[in-house]
């Protein structure tokens, strides 16, 4: 399960829940990303928290799940993210769209689909294949 934080936490948030009988909720987890850079000492890793201003989407591709939101309150990107069950890959900015709502994303057949809303004024719906 993903989420937004409570209003004022543009944080991105997500638990998961163990299918094994008298399962509980795992504690919620910020949806982060490594990036690794060279440092003095060798690598250095880092973990980047993403942000939204709206609802996150999630739904199977392939073997992981892909996650996909609106940027943070002043950001009207869209970006997606695949999870593999440990870690979540760096987020991707879709190229040349904005929103001022969350996207939607689904899959159908083995393609992955995702719908949004226009920016502020286009009241257009658009969708693509990821």
């Amino acid at each position: 399960m993903f989420w937004k934080g409570l209003d004022g936490d543009q944080q991105a948030y997500f638990s998961r829940l163990d299918a094994a009988p008298g399962a509980e909720w795992e504690p919620q987890k910020v949806v982060q990303y490594p990036v690794s850079t060279a440092g003095v000492g060798g690598l250095v890793v880092r973990f980047v928290s993403i942000g939204t201003s709206h609802g996150l989407s999630a739904t199977q591709h392939g073997d992981r799940i892909l996650l996909a939101w609106k940027g943070r309150e002043e950001d009207s990107g869209i970006y997606f993210s695949l999870f593999d069950g440990n870690e979540f890959t760096g987020q991707i900015r879709v190229g040349a769209v904005g929103t001022t709502q969350g996207p939607g994303v689904c899959r159908i057949g083995t393609t992955s689909h995702m719908a949004w809303k226009g920016l502020e004024g286009d009241s257009v719906i658009y969708w693509s294949t990821l």
